[in-house]
């Protein structure tokens, strides 16, 4: 497909997300729909680590696009960069750098998760991957899985998100049968934890889950070392344990079966 021309300028656009959701959500808030930009989520480290926006166009319609990202308030940062020169700034001091970050790696071609590109607008359906590398900005598709049929198609899920790797954007994927081709990365229709994405300045929602993963199996050790049955599915039910404790000699010699309610 014909290229995006040389003449390009990235806008580094930073909130503080810790999630790309957030942040693509961002990007709907600043761009008018069907814009023809290139838009990239990226994985900041400044001041912490948290999504940032670029996006990339004619520097004339990033200009237009300044006074959107300014009537969103001074807690959305915007660096605008035009080859190696900074045009604008806006939003807190502190907030800037990580703009600037997603910026420079949309820029450099280095990093970035394409949210949107020439072409994804394509992507719908099953897609033959001739057909992507032909007729989209994506210029290799590469399976975790290996070599796969060159007649494949792409199972898109109307959700395709490339990477920026060596200069060139590239779709990970994965393969049972290497007819069929899914995108690495897909949509997750409810966040794990619900709606409610407040979270603390480095991005942490709770950490009672972290607690839970082990608790299941410390009760199953500890049925194992009192009763020698080993719990192999849940919930650990009187009934199960009741039809495996031993009822031989040395059953009736230590006595009554224990009470287990």
């Amino acid at each position: 497909m014909t290229r995006a021309p040389q003449r390009r300028a990235v806008l580094g656009i930073s909130a503080l997300h810790p999630q790309r959701a957030d942040c693509e959500h961002l990007l709907t808030r600043v761009l008018a729909a069907g814009a023809s930009v290139v838009a990239c989520t990226h994985l900041v480290s400044s001041p912490w680590r948290h999504e940032a926006l670029s996006i990339e166009a004619h520097p004339r319609d990033l200009l237009a696009l300044v006074p959107v990202v300014r009537g969103l308030g001074d807690q959305v940062a915007a660096v605008l960069l035009d080859g190696e020169n900074t045009v604008t700034a806006h939003g807190e001091e502190a907030r800037r750098p990580g703009a600037r970050e997603a910026a420079i790696a949309h820029r450099d071609r280095s990093g970035g998760r394409a949210v949107l590109f020439p072409g994804v607008e394509l992507l719908t359906g099953d897609v033959p991957v001739a057909e992507v590398v032909t007729t989209t900005a994506i210029s290799r598709i590469v399976s975790m899985h290996g070599e796969f049929d060159p007649d494949a198609v792409l199972v898109t899920g109307g959700y395709v998100r490339p990477v920026f790797e060596g200069g060139e954007l590239v779709l990970h994927v994965g393969h049972d049968d290497p007819r069929r081709l899914v995108p690495w990365e897909v949509r997750t229709p409810t966040p794990c934890c619900g709606e409610d994405h407040v979270t603390g300045p480095l991005g942490v929602k709770g950490v009672g889950e972290i607690g839970q993963v082990g608790a299941a199996a410390a009760i199953a050790n500890a049925v194992y070392h009192a009763t020698g049955y080993r719990v192999r599915e849940l919930p650990i039910a009187v009934e199960h344990l009741l039809a495996h404790l031993p009822s031989g000699p040395a059953s009736a010699a230590a006595g009554a079966q224990p009470d287990l309610t």
